[in-house]
């Protein structure tokens, strides 16, 4: 992730030499996972994204 950082302070953008590509993000289903997997993927629903929106006033559904 220090990796993204660095080149994304230099650049402008956060993808350089040995790192995963990591994508704009078109749809919102697609994030950038760091983890086990590190990469774009689709993101997973979450039963807690549901309880922040509410917190945050935001109706999505």
């Amino acid at each position: 992730m220090k990796g993204y950082f660095a080149n994304y302070i230099k650049t402008g953008d956060p993808n350089g030499e040995g790192l995963p590509l990591w994508t704009e993000n078109l749809n919102s289903s697609d994030v950038m996972e760091f983890g086990d997997y590190i990469g774009m993927t689709s993101e997973r629903k979450h039963a807690l994204f549901d309880v922040l929106d509410k917190m945050q006033g935001w109706d999505l559904n």
